[in-house]
């Protein structure tokens, strides 16, 4: 009998043995509770990356769901996946209590970070996780706070990917940074989180730089990878519309991107299977991938 059949009849009507069963969704988080999703062939064997997905300033799992699909799309392409809720504050926004630039505008101190690790610790525990798997992906607030989490996971997190998101404006307050691959993913017309040199947020530049400076990595970058990341009006539209850049020489050869989404604004209208399957893809490289990757595009100078 099939097996997905098998688990519908179990959650449905509760009649098989449990031996024949394997949930899809398992509750966790506590006082804060939330959940994990498997994919559907879990646990067929082995172990399986994780990823940790946060949402917005002012978002929700929920909203993030509607978004992108985001545990579906995840499922898919085998990862365990969580996707938490921020606090809210005052007027009812959720938010990460990230870096000083956002977003706990109220001084809280909520320990968002305790919280997180917690989750990742709770599933590790729980789960057959992939140690060296374990990625934090988030947007606008949720990428800030994937950087904090770069900051101080010392060693929990294997990489992370900021989508309009940015680090510390004061690198001095990032305090225990690993080595782990990293990708920020950023369009050039955003008015939130400026492109640009920003006053009130790092630019994606300068978040990046500092993590160059750590991994001792060259000022050249890989040639652009043209892809396309988001939905046009015109459905047939199959013309790139991101350029990608890596740098080079990376100190134990660790992923350094910048991806560049041409006229996309802070929330963009992404092709969400093709944004989670690409930016895993790039985050989970080895060495060898990324050579061989380097040799093909040749290098150039990042914009």
């Amino acid at each position: 009998m099939n097996r997905c059949y098998l688990r519908v009849l179990c959650l449905l009507i509760l009649i098989l043995p449990s031996a024949y069963c394997q949930a899809e969704v398992f509750p966790m988080g506590g006082d804060r509770p939330t959940f994990l999703q498997t994919p559907k062939d879990y646990p067929a064997q082995g172990t399986y990356p994780l990823v940790l997905f946060l949402h917005g300033f002012t978002g929700s799992s929920a909203a993030y769901e509607r978004y992108l699909h985001v545990r579906d799309e995840l499922s898919a392409l085998g990862f365990l996946s969580i996707v938490p809720d921020g606090s809210k504050n005052s007027k009812g926004q959720q938010f990460w209590n990230a870096t000083p630039e956002c977003c706990d505008f109220e001084n809280s101190g909520i320990d968002d970070l305790g919280y997180l690790l917690g989750l990742i610790r709770e599933a590790q525990a729980r789960f057959a996780i992939d140690p060296q798997r374990i990625y934090v992906m988030g947007h606008s607030n949720g990428g800030f706070m994937a950087y904090r989490l770069a900051c101080e996971a010392q060693g929990l997190v294997s990489g992370i990917i900021s989508i309009a998101g940015a680090n510390f404006k004061d690198t001095n307050l990032c305090n225990f940074p690993v080595p782990l691959n990293i990708l920020q993913i950023h369009g050039d017309a955003d008015d939130t989180v400026p492109y640009g040199d920003g006053q009130s947020f790092p630019a994606p530049r300068a978040s990046l730089q500092f993590w160059q400076k750590l991994y001792s990595c060259h000022d050249e970058v890989s040639a652009p990878l043209a892809i396309k990341l988001m939905q046009s009006p015109n459905t047939t539209d199959t013309q790139a519309d991101t350029d990608t850049f890596e740098f080079t020489s990376c100190q134990d050869k660790h992923a350094l991107g910048f991806w560049i989404l041409r006229g996309g604004p802070h929330t963009p209208a992404f092709i969400a299977r093709t944004l989670f399957s690409e930016s895993l893809q790039f985050i989970e490289k080895r060495a060898s991938h990324r050579e061989s990757t380097l040799d093909k595009r040749g290098k150039t100078v990042m914009p």
